[in-house]
């Protein structure tokens, strides 16, 4: 025993240093936390992950991921591992790679965890809410109709294909009690001047919602979202509803916007995110 004692002693301090080694490969790479996103379910997606090599080397990746949907206490798988084409990283940079994932379809809102792993490691995930691609058909419960001031033409199309009557503002009057809705788009200032002069005595006051780009009104282009006092109304900043047709967090923010407008006390937090 004693002359084995010695040669059992390097030996496990030898598989010990390879443990060490094998380890500390692996804890180079790191994901980076990022915002949550919200996508359209039921297609696919390029799903952002960032990656950074916080070792001496570089480094070549060899990662796979898994889609989990969360529950209110549990992940529950919803994909099976799909491997991510391998790249090297070099030492102490930051990487960000679009991965393309399939989401499954969504009746509401759904969250989902895209699990990033290294061997058996687990390096992090990415919370994703996926939205149902009829988002905006939700307005339906809120108003009968959406009057809309817009020049541009942004916005009718997309009410339209979430089976919403539209109807366009005009300068005759309007005697019916139906729960119709404002909405104005202000792309310029000479677009605001066009809607006051229709505005004038002859349109009713019904509860508005306007979409204000930045330099045509007043308001603090800082604040995304706000109500107008001594009016039922809610002006928007255009840069919080980038490419509503399909941005999900663009529509989202505009549904909330209507909530907040007819219904506050549905709403916990009317502005969502608030970075661009």
């Amino acid at each position: 025993m004693l002359i084995l004692f010695p040669f059992l002693t390097r030996r496990l301090g030898l598989l010990f240093a390879a443990a060490l080694v094998c380890a500390s490969s692996h804890a180079q790479i790191r994901m980076l936390p990022s915002d949550e996103i919200y996508i359209f379910a039921g297609t696919q997606h390029h799903l952002p992950i960032t990656l950074k090599n916080e070792g001496t080397k570089s480094e070549d990746t060899g990662l796979k991921c898994r889609l989990f949907q969360a529950s209110s206490s549990t992940l529950a798988p919803a994909s099976a591992p799909q491997n991510i084409p391998s790249f090297s990283i070099p030492a102490g940079t930051v990487s960000t790679i679009h991965v393309p994932f399939d989401l499954p379809e969504t009746r509401s809102i759904t969250t989902f965890h895209l699990k990033v792993y290294q061997s058996e490691q687990d390096l992090g995930s990415l919370i994703i809410r996926a939205c149902p691609t009829n988002l905006l058909s939700g307005l339906k419960s809120l108003a009968s109709e959406i009057v809309l001031f817009d020049p541009a033409n942004s916005w009718k199309q997309l009410f339209v294909a979430n089976g919403i009557t539209v109807s366009d503002l005009t300068p005759a009057p309007v005697t019916d009690s139906k729960a119709k809705v404002l909405l104005a788009n202000f792309t310029s200032k000479q677009a605001e001047e066009e809607f006051q002069k229709l505005q004038d005595g002859s349109s009713p006051q019904w509860p508005s919602i306007f979409i204000v780009s930045t330099g045509v009104t007043s308001s603090e282009k800082l604040v995304p979202l706000k109500t107008v006092s001594g009016r039922k109304a809610i002006v928007v900043q255009d840069w919080f509803l980038p490419s509503p047709a399909t941005n999900a967090l663009a529509q989202l923010r505009l549904l909330r916007a209507f909530e907040l407008l007819l219904k506050p006390e549905l709403v916990k937090t009317p502005a969502m995110p608030q970075s661009k």
